[in-house]
């Protein structure tokens, strides 16, 4: 596995989307590429802070049928 395919899958990855296999190719090359680590250590901390957040709340202040509109998106 190299760094290129690494780097589109390391999302994949930490949401266990990709096969064993795939994953077991994917561990052992961020074991061994610093770079790979590093945006593997990256990713995950920003899918860990993102995940920590809470939902925003609607101000009162909202416009009639704001959350209404926020749905149809």
């Amino acid at each position: 596995m190299n760094c290129h395919r690494v780097q589109n899958l390391l999302s994949a990855y930490l949401d266990q989307e990709i096969s064993s296999e795939e994953r077991r190719l994917i561990r052992n090359h961020i074991f061994k590429c610093p770079t790979c680590s590093k945006s593997y250590e990256e990713l995950s901390n920003i899918k860990s802070f993102l995940g920590n957040l809470e939902p925003p709340t609607l101000e009162m202040n909202s416009p009639p049928n704001f959350s209404l509109s926020l749905e149809e998106i």
